[in-house]
């Protein structure tokens, strides 16, 4: 079964106008038509159905708890992807420079902290062969 997008999980919970004010204010490179810049009015010329939404509206929609919920969903997914190319510019700079390990391991444990005594996945990801500092 395919995953849904972000998009299209939101807009599941949430009417289209909050759902694309989310991906607009958290996620902006997920949207269908990028805007030109991050301004509200910007947004607003791109997607019709937002043209009589005024900011101060969007904003209060940002209140309601289910909406923050949503907002810390996609803050945590963001988390990861900085997480995973942290990741890799550590562990491609560790080995020329010694000085890159600690980091390494610290982003290694924070990233896969789940899978964490999972052979198969260890496996999968090439991290049976690196030695943990637990």
């Amino acid at each position: 079964m395919a995953s849904k997008s972000i998009l299209t999980e939101l807009s599941d919970k949430f009417n289209n106008r909050v759902a694309y004010y989310l991906v607009f204010k958290y996620a902006p490179d997920l949207l269908p038509t990028p805007c030109k810049t991050n301004d509200f009015e910007d947004f607003k010329k791109n997607y019709s159905f937002m043209e009589k939404v005024e900011k101060k509206t969007a904003e209060g929609w940002l209140r309601n708890k289910d909406v923050q919920n949503a907002v810390l969903d996609i803050k945590k997914r963001n988390y990861i992807i900085d997480l995973i190319d942290l990741y890799q510019e550590y562990k491609e700079k560790s080995k020329d420079d010694p000085k890159y390990i600690t980091g390494f391991f610290q982003i290694k444990n924070e990233l896969f902290k789940e899978t964490k005594g999972d052979d198969l996945a260890n496996d999968l990801m090439g991290m049976n062969d690196i030695p943990t500092d637990d």
